[in-house]
């Protein structure tokens, strides 16, 4: 729980950073970001095929798993932080 805590503060410690180089509505910057960090993860995961003599197709479901929800939750993160933290 407290590891998904820090990870939480430090991707919206990211977005925060990174956020005014998009030009677009809160909530499409989220899936921008999301998309970035969902290919660092599906990438990082596809290499761990083969790895602990686990089989192949986990770690694909684990990499489109992924996509799926850095997509939604960057899109949930755009918008709120569009919402009640604009960069003006």
């Amino acid at each position: 729980m407290l590891n998904s805590f820090i990870s939480s503060l430090v991707i919206a410690g990211i977005f925060g950073a990174v956020r005014g180089s998009f030009s677009s509505p809160g909530w499409k910057k989220g899936i921008s970001l999301g998309f970035c960090l969902a290919l660092f993860s599906a990438v990082t995961l596809l290499n761990w095929s083969g790895v602990m003599d686990l089989p192949n197709n986990i770690c694909l479901w684990w990499a489109i798993e992924g996509f799926i929800i850095f997509l939604i939750a960057g899109a949930a993160m755009g918008w709120a932080t569009g919402k009640w933290a604009p960069a003006d």
